[in-house]
């Protein structure tokens, strides 16, 4: 796949389901946005539970150690905190456009 990773651990093959679930979501807003696209003031927590499903999948695709503790209910908040400082930098390729 030219980055190291074969298909079956490749973050966007593992959460592709997702990444459909939150791109339907988002094809039904007025206007419809893409997947990459920012949601409007108005728009914010329309397509929650799919961009939350989508961002839960690729943090523990990607970094299944730290996407432990930062769902686990029962981790202290400063671990939980030091878990998601060191997914979010991860997760923006799979997400965002550059700003």
């Amino acid at each position: 796949m030219g980055n190291g990773q074969s298909a079956s651990n490749n973050p966007r093959s593992v959460c592709n389901q997702y990444y459909l679930q939150l791109s339907e979501c988002k094809a039904h807003l007025s206007p419809p946005l893409k997947l990459t696209d920012r949601y409007p003031i108005n728009a914010k927590d329309v397509c929650e539970e799919a961009e939350y499903a989508l961002k839960r999948c690729l943090a523990h695709a990607i970094d299944p150690k730290a996407a432990a503790t930062l769902y686990d209910k029962e981790a202290n908040r400063a671990d939980r905190v030091a878990a998601n400082k060191k997914i979010v930098p991860k997760l923006k390729p799979y997400l965002w456009k550059s700003d």
